[in-house]
């Protein structure tokens, strides 16, 4: 679905007639494409202390969650360096955009947090850096061709008012006007998602650009397992998953003891080689190919569906996805049947919340 608006030929040429003679002088005080300085003061004030010190991966997880938060940017990375006094804001700005560039990411910015005295070996300088798939923040009026530039398709969603109804499509222009809204009158509007299907590289699949959540809006867990529930990660949050579905009515999914759930949680954990939210659509589509062949004929094979969390807890992970329209959507698709699940956790010396992927198979109809 590509919601991209578009002009007639006609209206084209008129306007290539008109944009000799206008000249906007605001153009020239903007940054160049990439560049995004309006996370710049918000990092500095929330990274940069009095202390000068190097944030743990917990401050910066938190950091970063705050950054998410205001900006919405929905594949915010953010890092810390320490570098030396003689490294120039050019070359660390260089290492930015290289950093994006090997993220697949369109925007990123970098700053050096001050020290009022000399740095030693000991009390270096400390650099920042964050690299987010958008060029742009959400509001800015280059936007949408910025999306047509580097996007096949998008999907822009809405979460439902009721916790029994599905996320619905709207257009960019909806999109960006609920966006507003928000920013103007603090409004606490329904979720939001836009998920780009980009042009390159071609094995990348859809990327979450933008995620405005509320999770107040997530089905309440009034009937679901409890917390301290002896079940794993995975039947838990299976078990919340059809939680969701029967609230809609529909069939749970099923994690069955032997085919298909053998080879797709065997296609699960091979996915666990790639590392964070990233989708890789070839080696799903290949994965797609083996499935069905192994299944066929007892099921009619229609999709292949991969979702990607990190959470603490089965809870955590329900709620991220579900107060995710363009998750949610699949979660709470009537053809899903099947479900299987990869945790991927990280070393005790990175005490980082897990890596969980889902895979769905979807029936056809």
């Amino acid at each position: 679905m590509n919601v991209i608006a578009t002009i007639s030929k006609k209206a084209f040429r008129l306007a290539l007639i008109f944009s000799v003679c206008i000249i906007d002088t605001d153009v020239f005080s903007l940054p160049p494409p990439g560049i995004r300085s309006d996370l710049h003061h918000l990092i500095h004030t929330k990274l940069c202390g009095d202390n000068h010190a190097v944030p743990s991966p917990q401050q910066l997880n938190i950091i970063t969650k705050i950054i998410k938060n205001s900006s919405h940017d929905a594949g915010a990375r953010l890092i810390t360096l320490k570098i030396d006094p003689s490294i120039s804001d050019k070359t660390l700005a260089t290492k930015a955009s290289q950093l994006a560039k090997q993220r697949h990411h369109h925007g990123w910015a970098w700053g050096i947090c001050s020290n009022p005295q000399p740095p030693t070996p000991h009390k270096p300088h400390i650099a920042w850096i964050i690299t987010t798939p958008s060029g742009y923040p959400s509001l800015h009026p280059q936007l949408n061709d910025h999306l047509r530039s580097h996007c096949n398709t998008i999907e822009i969603l809405i979460s439902p008012q009721s916790h029994t109804d599905h996320p619905q499509d709207i257009s960019f222009e909806k999109w960006q006007r609920i966006m507003r809204q928000k920013q103007l009158q603090k409004t606490d509007p329904q979720s939001l998602s836009l998920r780009c299907h980009p042009h390159s590289p071609p094995w990348l699949g859809p990327v979450m650009w933008f995620l405005r959540q509320n999770k107040t809006l997530v089905s309440p867990l009034t009937d679901a397992p409890p917390a301290d529930d002896p079940l794993n990660l995975s039947d838990q949050l299976t078990q919340l998953i059809n939680h969701a579905r029967t609230q809609r009515h529909l069939h749970p999914v099923i994690q069955a003891p032997t085919e298909p759930h053998k080879s797709l949680t065997q296609a699960a954990q091979k996915l666990t080689a790639i590392d964070g939210l990233i989708h890789d659509d070839h080696q799903l589509k290949q994965l797609a190919i083996r499935l069905r062949r192994t299944l066929k004929p007892s099921f009619v094979f229609g999709d292949l569906s991969e979702l990607r969390v990190v959470a603490s807890s089965a809870k955590q992970a329900y709620e991220n996805l579900m107060s995710s329209p363009s998750h949610a959507r699949v979660l709470v698709a009537p053809t899903a049947r099947w479900i299987a699940m990869a945790i991927k956790i990280p070393p005790p010396s990175h005490p980082h919340p897990s890596l969980i992927i889902i895979l769905i198979v979807h029936e056809k109809t």
